[in-house]
């Protein structure tokens, strides 16, 4: 028998995201950039390197796509 696929495991899919975030990770902190469809810049800054940081800056957002470095 054939094992089902993910996509077949998962009937909800969610919308793809609009939004990118760039992160450079640091020990203390990261610097971010978030941009739109079209490539422009929504904001950037430096944050701390911490979940209060992140959740501060995150929380709320709408859905995603994060690319680290």
């Amino acid at each position: 028998m054939k094992k089902p696929s993910r996509r077949q495991q998962s009937s909800e899919w969610k919308e793809k995201p609009t939004n990118t975030v760039g992160m450079d990770l640091g020990d203390r902190y990261s610097q971010y950039c978030q941009l739109n469809e079209a490539g422009e810049t929504l904001a950037a800054g430096r944050i701390p390197t911490t979940e209060k940081g992140m959740r501060k800056q995150f929380e709320g957002e709408p859905r995603q796509r994060i690319a680290i470095e």
